[in-house]
């Protein structure tokens, strides 16, 4: 599962959950940072990542331009990166479901 965390998610998460999610990266690692969210869309379309995020803009561009890239996106925004982290491990299968269904762009998650 390719993994592409948004700038707004603190590149901290990574280390945390990449025993899980090898292929995770975020846009810092990638040297796009500050650039606009349609440029890393773009990015995760032609590289088959899928956009871990906190942003609803991502969601939009979804919606108008349909997928791939897959989006997940975070609806707690007050989340710090270990809360973050533990969200990622426990829905692990969740979200490893979500990317394989061909019928779904976006999952939005929750703890509990």
């Amino acid at each position: 599962m390719k993994i592409l965390l948004d700038e707004n998610i603190s590149y901290r998460v990574i280390k945390k959950v990449r025993h899980l999610y090898p292929e995770i990266v975020g846009v810092i690692e990638l040297k796009l940072v500050s650039i606009s969210d349609r440029t890393i869309w773009t990015y995760a379309k032609q590289n088959n990542y899928t956009i871990f995020t906190k942003d609803e803009d991502f969601n939009e561009l979804s919606l108008f331009n349909g997928y791939p890239p897959k989006i997940i996106w975070l609806r707690e925004s007050y989340l710090n990166n270990q809360e973050i982290a533990d969200l990622l491990i426990e829905k692990y299968e969740i979200i490893e479901a979500f990317i394989l269904d061909t019928e779904l762009g976006c999952l939005e998650l929750y703890r509990g």
